[in-house]
């Protein structure tokens, strides 16, 4: 018998609270940060989300999700450039995405178990965010805010629901 996939979530209340407290301690972080390193963190938020990205892309949740692994055997199993892997899964690590056990060695967390291939995953999620047509749309919001034109119609050449 197949099993199903149920989640408990907190109550309503809990979570309304807990992101009222989330509100306020970044706007709290915000008044007492430099304006310049503000700007800073929210312009490189893109390094992260296509790193996220490529993370999903290439199942590195998927290929740790029995162990911990070495860069090396990572890069194989991904057939990538093992120090390109490397730099990505370092800021990955530095994002708190995956854990780094030991010099190259990484393993699964909180975060990136959220990208493995289950029901519950930001797999694909993250593909149809970061990883195509959304990414290419983003790419042209200085022309549609300059213009009022469609950013679909000028990418795809066609209006999105089509």
């Amino acid at each position: 018998m197949k099993k199903k996939y149920y989640r408990k979530y907190p109550p309503a209340r809990f979570v309304k609270c807990f992101e009222y407290l989330r509100f306020f301690l970044t706007q709290l972080a915000r008044k007492i940060t430099v304006p310049n390193m503000i700007i800073m963190e929210m312009t490189q938020g893109f390094y992260v989300s296509k790193a996220i990205g490529t993370a999903a892309e290439l199942n590195l949740a998927e290929h740790l999700k029995d162990g911990d692994k070495n860069i090396a055997a990572l890069a194989k199993l991904t057939n990538t450039h093992e120090n390109s892997l490397y730099r990505l899964m370092r800021m990955l690590v530095s994002q708190g995405v995956f854990k780094e056990k030991s010099h190259r060695v990484f393993s699964q967390n909180r975060l990136s178990r959220a990208l493995l291939n289950k029901q519950e995953s930001m797999r694909y999620m993250t593909f149809h965010m970061v990883n195509g047509v959304n990414w290419n749309l983003f790419g042209e919001l200085k022309s549609v805010v300059e213009t009022g034109e469609n950013a679909a119609t000028k990418v795809l050449n066609m209006d999105v629901f089509s």
